[in-house]
């Protein structure tokens, strides 16, 4: 391990790097040693591999949402449900009701970035006004079929809390 004044000889192992520097001051026996954490690229690619996949998976599980069957007290017509969605995140709420009923949904939140759609079960047909491209903020409407009805609820930019009513008679 014999060098010239002011050389830099390296020794590497799996976990680590060993820097040798001697200065022109030092005698050979009086070395800097400086240790430096050094990873190899295939425990680095791993690592981020994990970190991404367990990233993914957390992303995919939140942005799932709610989903609730909501239920009337007995002897009320409406309800109302408080609630937040994160950023691509969709909340289902799943309503039963019966041809020829009137149903009355309302959101609200502070920056008025919640809205929702209505879907008829199996979430293929949407009802009018409270389709995807709707965004809709209040819908009012005769209900065309015996049905469990499935309120969407997302946001239009970033997370959004919000307050949902919904009327059935």
């Amino acid at each position: 391990m014999r060098c010239r004044r002011g050389c830099l000889r390296r020794v590497r192992s799996e976990s680590y790097t060993l820097t040798y520097r001697k200065s022109k001051r030092e005698s050979n026996s009086e070395r800097g040693l400086m240790v430096k954490q050094f990873k190899s690229a295939r425990a680095t690619k791993r690592v981020m591999t994990a970190l991404f996949a367990g990233a993914l998976a957390a992303g995919l599980v939140f942005a799932e949402g709610v989903k609730k069957k909501v239920r009337f007290a007995r002897g009320t017509s409406s309800t109302t449900i408080t609630g937040a969605v994160i950023r691509g995140g969709r909340d289902r709420y799943y309503v039963g009701a019966k041809k020829g009923q009137t149903m009355s949904v309302k959101i609200t939140s502070h920056e008025k970035n919640a809205v929702f759609q209505i879907y008829l079960a199996g979430e293929q047909e949407s009802l009018p006004g409270a389709g995807d491209g709707d965004d809709a903020m209040k819908w009012s409407g005769e209900l065309p079929a015996d049905s469990e009805y499935v309120i969407v609820v997302g946001g239009t930019r970033g997370n959004a809390s919000y307050t949902l009513t919904i009327t059935i008679k």
